[in-house]
């Protein structure tokens, strides 16, 4: 009797397991399907993230913090919310009455703009600078994220170092073991958001810029010589960038169907830069529009090529940049130049000073490129990083 119980438990216990592979092969099937007809939709999971290892990151880039954890808050769980807002960290209901406490009421857009130019892209709100700050400022911490930088009175914030956990492979053996412990798993990647909010043209409107920054992670050595791993700057995305302020704008208010068709259908300005030579033959970047205009568009444009903004200051026009050339120093010396030891390290390239001057020249601004005692630069690396601004704002 008992034996038939046992093989009737048997058949049955078969029976599900065949369903259940079954179920998750189907589950498997229909996620295929939706990425296949959903092919530019990006992935952003930033939430219960973790940095496991201590990697080197390049010199012009701030260290991830090691305890990088980043969890959206739940209701049931008091998470502490690090903010470098009046310089110490709040617990999540302490962060959401704060919010509350200061929140100026943002108004309803109706008239919200998706524009895009060139390699930027922004979006113009209805409301002054004050109100999307607080708002803008709320989605980060109601999404779970590390502020590092929190300046109103220049329109600055940005996010602490982030793994997206949606670049994690999501086949079915990882996927059961994440559930298992969420630290089996890293993603080798890694990002970081700047917002610059500055006053519309319109009257009571404010434009919002976003710049994504990301790391990668190499390891040094090939095959079972692998001596460890650092972090590698990548180029900024704008599909992650696209993706934020769709997230942006729904959390805002903006129904996400019509925020997924502003950021398909973006309004395009004609190119408005072009590099051309002055009088003495020196290198000079032209841009079509007022100083306002191109002050903003440079500003972006260092934030985007991943220049180390040192100062800036808006009345004399100057932007004061840290860079280090690539193709500085590259070219092989001969036999003895590769023995002059007496040289010292300050002769050695590396990172240098820059000055970007933008000034008005009429109705149009031109942007030239100045040493750190305001002469102006001939050098190759002045000319190459007007091409890089170039770039960005063709």
């Amino acid at each position: 009797m008992n034996g038939k119980i046992g093989m009737k438990f048997n058949v049955i216990w078969m029976r599900l397991s065949v369903i259940a592979s079954l179920a998750i092969l189907s589950a498997c099937s229909i996620s295929a399907e939706f990425e296949e007809a959903f092919p530019d939709q990006r992935d952003v999971d930033y939430k219960s993230s973790r940095v496991e290892t201590d990697l080197s990151v390049p010199p012009d880039l701030s260290a991830p913090s090691k305890d990088n954890v980043l969890a959206i808050p739940d209701e049931q769980v008091s998470t502490a919310v690090r903010s470098s807002y009046g310089g110490q960290s709040l617990q999540t209901n302490q962060a959401t009455q704060v919010i509350q406490a200061n929140n100026r009421v943002l108004p309803e857009q109706p008239g919200i703009r998706y524009i895009r130019n060139g390699g930027m892209a922004w979006l113009v709100l209805q409301g002054n600078v004050e109100q999307v700050w607080d708002k803008i400022r709320e989605f980060w911490l109601k999404n779970g994220f590390l502020l590092k930088i929190d300046n109103p009175s220049t329109g600055i914030m940005e996010t602490d170092w982030m793994v997206n956990r949606a670049d994690i492979p999501k086949d079915f053996i990882q996927g059961m073991l994440s559930k298992i412990s969420d630290g089996i798993y890293s993603s080798s990647t890694m990002d970081k958001y700047r917002i610059r909010l500055e006053k519309g043209e319109a009257p009571g409107t404010t434009e919002l810029y976003i710049t994504h920054r990301g790391l990668e992670e190499k390891r040094e050595g090939t095959g079972i010589e692998q001596e460890g791993t650092y972090w590698e700057a990548r180029p900024s995305d704008p599909g992650l960038e696209a993706e934020m302020l769709r997230q942006m704008m729904v959390f805002i208010g903006i129904e996400n169907v019509r925020a997924r068709r502003l950021l398909a259908q973006p309004e395009q300005l004609p190119p408005k830069a072009r590099m051309a030579k002055d009088g003495d033959g020196n290198n000079r970047l032209i841009v079509d529009d007022s100083f306002n205009r191109a002050w903003r568009y440079v500003g972006l444009a260092l934030d985007r090529v991943g220049f180390s903004v040192e100062d800036r200051d808006r009345s004399r026009g100057i932007y004061t940049v840290r860079y280090n050339d690539p193709t500085e120093g590259k070219k092989e010396g001969g036999f003895l130049s590769s023995l002059a030891f007496w040289k010292s390290d300050e002769e050695k390239p590396g990172s240098r000073l820059f000055m970007i001057n933008v000034r008005s020249d009429g109705v149009k601004s031109q942007v030239v490129v100045q040493d750190k005692d305001g002469n102006r630069d001939r050098s190759k690396t002045a000319t190459r990083i007007l091409t890089l601004l170039h770039e960005q704002l063709k």
